[in-house]
């Protein structure tokens, strides 16, 4: 568990998308966000996936479960 939070840290510092890592800590999701991206991480079939690409994922499906996209549309 150690490794996948460190791992998870590193993916702050790679990642392209900061205005929805930081919309989802406003809105209280950031524990949801890295428990979704740990069972990506144990549970997808392909070990030739880069861990970076399962982070985003995980940012795009809290994102779009959570009305991110509805909030870009309204210019909020």
């Amino acid at each position: 568990m150690e490794d996948e939070d460190q791992r998870f840290s590193i993916f702050l510092d790679l990642t392209d998308n900061p205005p929805k890592m930081v919309w989802l800590k406003e809105k209280g999701l950031w524990q949801q966000t890295k428990e979704l991206y740990k069972e990506k991480r144990r549970n997808h079939p392909d070990d030739s996936v880069h861990a970076s690409v399962l982070f985003d994922e995980a940012l795009e499906e809290m994102c779009r479960q959570n009305g991110y996209e509805k909030k870009d549309r309204e210019g909020q």
